[in-house]
């Protein structure tokens, strides 16, 4: 293949890499305002156990977590709405049901 075509396409991974760790250190670091902290409503399911679940997004640094599993822990819940068509747009990282639960539960496995 040609390396210029390779050298590009390393270039490429390396820029994604590096706005990953950007987007998990602003998202760090972010207080998450209560007047930037928005819930999208579950969406029913669309296929056989496919309902998606409620959400809160921070829109300032685009953190998202679930409302299923053991709750929201990390946003504040502040009753504001958005579309959640309009709400994915957001969305730059979604905090796992793990991370959730090693922040609760510290010495979780």
């Amino acid at each position: 293949m040609n390396t210029k075509i390779i050298n590009a396409e390393k270039r490429v991974t390396k820029a994604k890499e590096n706005l990953k760790n950007i987007i998990k250190d602003v998202q760090a670091k972010c207080k998450h305002p209560k007047e930037f902290v928005h819930e999208a409503d579950w969406q029913p399911e669309t296929t056989f156990f496919n309902a998606q679940p409620p959400f809160l997004v921070c829109t300032k640094c685009g953190l998202a977590e679930t409302g299923w599993g053991i709750g929201y822990h990390t946003l504040p819940e502040t009753g504001t709405k958005l579309i959640r068509e309009k709400a994915m747009e957001y969305v730059k990282r979604t905090i796992s049901e793990i991370e959730k639960c090693e922040r609760k539960y510290p010495k979780y496995p």
